[in-house]
């Protein structure tokens, strides 16, 4: 939960809480440091505004927990999707099946294409969906623009060339 606060007539400051916007960020086995990479720009970019669930990170899915239940909760849960979308990604199953899932609840799905992949080349369904590429400045203000929207905040002003070149 995250805190916003509300002045009353009377000039009295109150603390209420407001719960944090939950991204879900479908990704392979083999591209789990760029999926924890993504997390961690942008828990840091959005001050903890988020709550970031990636499933292979130490974090998420605490040892011990029921893995699939917990794909499950945070596939029902989600206000958005970032799909890590490469060639060999886009040809998996589950990722498919995630962004499917997400799909029927009528929330935000966004590919982001990186490692050669362009959302020229994603395949149906994932083409169907407004996508953006880890490479471009200004698909990644898309991206944190649509991020903003669904967490109710403005879009953090920053370096959007730095973040490219850091998930390239």
């Amino acid at each position: 939960m995250r805190r916003g606060y509300a002045v009353h007539r009377q000039g009295v400051v109150r603390a209420f809480a407001m719960a944090k916007t939950r991204v879900f960020i479908s990704h392979i086995s083999s591209e789990t440091a760029l999926a924890q990479a993504v997390k961690q720009r942008l828990q840091r970019d959005f001050l903890g505004l988020l709550d970031i669930f990636v499933s292979s990170d130490q974090t998420t899915i605490r040892a011990g927990s029921k893995w699939l239940e917990e794909v499950d909760k945070a596939l029902k849960g989600a206000d958005v999707q970032i799909v890590l979308a490469s060639k060999e990604s886009v040809g998996r199953p589950w990722v498919n099946f995630e962004a499917g899932a997400v799909w029927l609840r009528g929330i935000p799905a966004i590919p982001l294409c990186h490692s050669g992949m362009t959302p020229e080349e994603l395949p149906v369904p994932l083409s169907m969906l407004q996508s953006v590429s880890a490479d471009d400045p200004g698909g990644l203000r898309k991206l944190y623009d649509t991020l903003a929207l669904r967490a109710k905040v403005d879009a953090p002003a920053i370096d959007f060339a730095a973040v490219a070149s850091e998930l390239k």
